[in-house]
């Protein structure tokens, strides 16, 4: 039994609304790292957006930070 804790990191946009469910990832670019079960889980979700594999966390942070993403979802 393991216990993974993620973090759902956002580019900063005014007035977005917040996410709350998968289904609100609906057309966005999203950072995952590669391989990890959560890239696994977004890609079965059944939701069409765009997700962005990385291998590293600074990746993943370093994107969003460039605008080449719009959330990054990190272990």
């Amino acid at each position: 039994h393991a216990v993974i804790q993620h973090s759902l990191f956002a580019a900063r946009q005014r007035g977005r609304t917040p996410v709350t469910t998968v289904a609100d990832l609906a057309g966005k670019r999203v950072v995952v790292m590669a391989g990890d079960i959560s890239e696994d889980h977004l890609r079965g979700s059944g939701v069409a957006m765009r997700l962005i594999p990385v291998l590293t966390q600074e990746d993943a942070i370093r994107l969003l930070a460039a605008g080449r993403a719009d959330f990054a979802l990190v272990a």
